[in-house]
């Protein structure tokens, strides 16, 4: 297990209002000391707990708060406009992210 060092790196859509332009957010910066933590506090086990604590990261993180929403639309018809944020992102994807992490971190997890 290497879990310290495995610059874990995942990136999502958020705006930027400090520069006011849509930027790529890396959302697993910082997430591989507090896993390890978990792993040894035997929360986190195996994928499914893996998946579940990370999914509940990311809606801690960044569910539903403004700083983190993005408006989508097709480029042609702005009738279909969405607000989506970084968890929507990251929830469509938390399968693969899950995979992402077990691999990177050597976590071995069946």
């Amino acid at each position: 297990m290497r879990i310290k060092n495995s610059n874990l790196k995942w990136y999502v859509l958020r705006y930027d209002g400090n520069n006011k332009k849509i930027t790529e957010h890396n959302i697993l910066n910082g997430i591989a000391e507090e896993l390890q933590y978990h792993i040894k506090q035997k929360h986190v086990y195996n994928k499914e707990t893996l998946k579940e604590w990370l999914r509940k990261e990311f809606m801690h993180d960044y569910w539903c708060r403004a700083e983190h929403e993005i408006l989508v639309s097709g480029l042609h018809d702005k009738d279909a406009t969405e607000k989506i944020d970084i968890y929507r992102q990251a929830n469509m994807n938390l399968d693969a992210i899950v995979e992402y992490v077990n691999l990177r971190c050597d976590l071995k997890f069946e």
